[in-house]
């Protein structure tokens, strides 16, 4: 395999780490739920799967009570998602340690422990840098999703309430705000740049009688003294 330009011996523990990471990133798009639900996820609870899949098959995420707010998630995947947790499952988690544990993400303490949530986090944000050159923690999905959603449809407010598991509307609309304030500015932007594009529209001419001449200059016999009685 191949890390920036170098080629490495093929070392499949750290490839299956790396596959670990390619499955948090993927469900985290989906499903961006807080970083402590992510690495406590169960095999046939969290995750749902089905037993004999079609490649177009899809599964499902099922989150009875989430950390922070104890709200309830059931959120479906599609085949392409659910293809990549798949193979994780058949050709990687097998060589990280306790592969018979119910961990999606089994660590290294015992068959009892899934993965450090701390590590797993740093983790992630780690290998994102290592692989786009930018830094994205997990908590940052969160924003991303409600990002899209909100641009996708400006009043989605109830689907980012959901999918962020929000208790009340408070929290959903104080990101909307944020949201519509950046979408406000970026209209106004477009607006000035296609302004400038089209130039400035034309001043009318001087109407009959107008002191101004075609230009917008006094003309004759407007300047001081002209015309008035004296």
């Amino acid at each position: 395999w191949t890390k920036g330009k170098v080629t490495h011996a093929p070392r499949p523990v750290e490839a299956a780490w790396l596959a670990s990471i390619a499955v948090a990133v993927e469900i985290e798009l989906h499903a961006p739920v807080r970083i402590k639900d992510l690495s406590a996820m169960r095999l046939r609870h969290e995750l749902r799967l089905p037993a004999k899949a079609s490649p177009e098959a899809s599964g499902s995420l099922h989150f009875a009570r989430t950390s922070k707010t104890g709200q309830a998630l059931q959120i479906p995947i599609g085949p392409q998602t659910r293809r990549l947790v798949q193979e994780y499952l058949d050709d990687f988690r097998p060589l990280l340690p306790h592969p018979d544990s119910l961990w999606l993400f089994p660590g290294k303490q015992g068959p009892d422990r899934h993965r450090d949530t701390a590590a797993f986090g740093t983790a992630i944000t780690e290998t994102i840098a290592d692989f786009l050159g930018f830094r994205v923690n997990p908590h940052a999905f969160r924003v991303i999703a409600g990002a899209l959603i909100l641009k996708r449809d400006p009043h989605a407010i109830d689907d980012v309430r959901a999918m962020l598991g929000h208790s009340t509307f408070n929290t959903a609309m104080k990101f909307y705000r944020r949201m519509n304030t950046w979408e406000a500015g970026r209209r106004l932007g477009q607006t000035i740049a296609d302004q400038r594009a089209t130039g400035l529209p034309q001043r009318p001419g001087p109407g009959p009688g107008s002191p101004l001449d075609g230009q917008g200059r006094p003309g004759p016999g407007s300047g001081p003294g002209r015309g008035r009685p004296r």
